[in-house]
C-alpha cells in the first residue's frame, strides 16, 4: 500500500504534496511544498482532478474553461471561479496559492457530558463491593473530565437493579 507524507502551508497544498509523494517513488514517500519554488513542478503535472475537493465531475466543467492542471487552477481569476463554481472552488484556488482558507483543527471539541457506565457480572447483595465499584466508576469519569481539562457543574450517580430480576418484578395484588 503506497503511503505518502505531504507537507505544506495549507491543507490543499499538503494534499497535493501527498499525491506527489505517492506518485513519484524517487521522493521516498515524502514531499515538502513549503518552498514556493518546489511547488511549480507538481502543480504543472498534477491533473486538476487530483486537487483536494475537485474530483472528476468538477474537472470536466473546469476543462471547458481550459483548466486541466493544478497550476492552471491556482493561477485562474478567483472572482471568475467564485462566480462560476462558488466559494469552495475559489477557496481551493486560493489554498493552492498558499493562502490558508481551511483552518486546521486541534481535534474534537470537549464533550458536554461524560459517562462511565458499567454492569456487574454477578448479583451483588453486600453494600461494600457496590460502594467500591461506584467509587471506581466515579473516579474514571473524573479522569475523563481532567483529561480534556474541563470542569463540571454537577455529577449524577445512579444505581439500578436489573429490570427483569425477580426482586424487581411487582407482584400482582388481588
Amino acid at each position: 500500500m503506497p503511503v505518502g507524507v505531504g507537507i505544506s502551508a495549507t491543507k490543499t497544498l499538503a494534499k497535493l504534496a501527498n499525491w506527489a509523494a505517492k506518485k513519484w517513488p524517487a521522493t521516498g514517500g515524502v514531499v515538502d511544498l513549503t518552498c514556493p519554488v518546489r511547488q511549480e513542478k507538481p502543480f504543472r503535472i498534477a491533473p486538476v482532478e487530483e486537487v483536494w475537493g475537485i474530483g472528476r465531475c468538477l474537472a470536466v466543467k473546469l476543462s471547458t474553461m481550459n483548466i486541466t492542471t493544478a497550476w492552471e487552477l491556482a493561477h485562474f481569476d478567483a472572482a471568475t471561479l467564485r462566480k462560476t463554481f462558488g466559494v469552495t472552488v475559489e477557496r481551493t484556488a486560493r489554498e493552492l496559492r498558499g493562502v490558508s482558507c481551511i483552518g486546521f483543527s486541534d481535534g474534537p471539541p470537549p464533550k458536554q457530558a461524560i459517562c462511565s457506565s458499567k454492569m456487574f457480572g454477578d448479583k451483588l447483595k453486600d453494600l461494600a463491593p457496590i460502594r467500591e465499584a461506584m467509587a471506581s466508576y466515579v473516579t474514571r469519569a473524573a479522569e475523563k473530565l481532567r483529561s480534556q481539562q474541563s470542569l463540571c457543574g454537577a455529577m449524577q450517580v445512579t444505581l439500578q437493579t436489573q429490570l427483569h430480576s425477580p426482586i424487581c418484578r411487582a407482584t400482582p395484588t388481588q
